[in-house]
């Protein structure tokens, strides 16, 4: 039997014993009570007409005849023995049963109670079932979607050419939003030529250029206005070295779409 059984007929059998008592609570106190008034009020009329009637009988008996002392004690009861009469009833009524169904039912109320406190209390000393450990939450796993290899940038810029690039950033973010790619990390490349005095002075090095080819896509996979595909929701702009001696494949910027599962 389960413990949640178990405190449930404690709680039943607790409050049909309190049921059994209520008896006790409600009327049998009153009724107690009450009998203890009427025992001393019965008492007290019958001492009173004893009294009387030995007081009618010590009257002199020169005065009053024996009738006559008769007649004054016919007179007391008829003012007495009604109330004693009705008394004596009510006194029969109180105690006729209900002291013995008055100790039944308390008897028996104190018993549910009991075995109700011993349900509950043998379903406290049940051992509790093991809870389970909680699992730790899976982490999410970033997984890489192929690379994207956009178009060239010309020599020492890093926003030329706008149009096709532009177009080559929509195209991705159309597969991307397809493929449910949200995040990416964007690469940006340098050839291995020198920046002259003029590039020097606006981009530091060819890495400081790489990067604001990198930064340059970034911008363009963020921004809602640029095209109808979806935006990204986030996306890391980092610099790369050359790829090759190819001068085309060192001045772009790849995509690398990024997949949480």
């Amino acid at each position: 039997m389960s413990a949640d059984t178990l405190n449930v007929i404690g709680l039943v059998l607790g409050f049909v014993g309190s049921w059994a008592l209520v008896y006790e609570i409600l009327w049998g106190y009153r009724k107690r009570n009450r009998l203890v008034y009427v025992n001393l009020q019965l008492a007290n009329d019958k001492r009173s007409l004893k009294q009387l009637e030995d007081i009618t009988d010590q009257l002199p008996a020169a005065v009053y005849s024996p009738q006559e002392k008769e007649t004054v004690k016919d007179g007391y009861r008829r003012d007495l023995v009604p109330g004693i009469d009705k008394l004596e009833k009510e006194k029969t009524k109180l105690t006729d049963g209900h002291a013995a169904l008055s100790f039944a039912l308390a008897a028996i109320g104190m018993f549910i109670l009991t075995v109700g406190f011993g349900a509950q209390l043998w379903a406290a000393l049940l051992p509790k079932p093991a809870t389970p450990e909680p699992q730790p939450p899976a982490e999410a796993k970033a997984i890489v979607v192929g690379g994207y290899r956009l178009p060239a940038f010309i020599e020492a810029s890093a926003s030329e050419p706008v149009g096709t690039l532009n177009a080559a950033v929509c195209d991705w973010r159309r597969d991307a939003a397809a493929r449910g790619v949200r995040a990416a990390v964007v690469v940006g490349h340098y050839d291995r030529r020198s920046l002259r005095e003029k590039s020097k002075a606006t981009f530091g090095d060819n890495i400081g250029l790489a990067q604001r080819r990198a930064d340059r896509v970034k911008v363009l996979l963020l921004d809602a206005a640029l095209c109808p595909a979806a935006p990204l929701a986030d996306a890391i702009a980092v610099s790369g070295g050359p790829r090759g001696t190819n001068l085309d494949d060192d001045r772009l910027a790849e995509i690398f779409g990024l997949s949480l599962r």
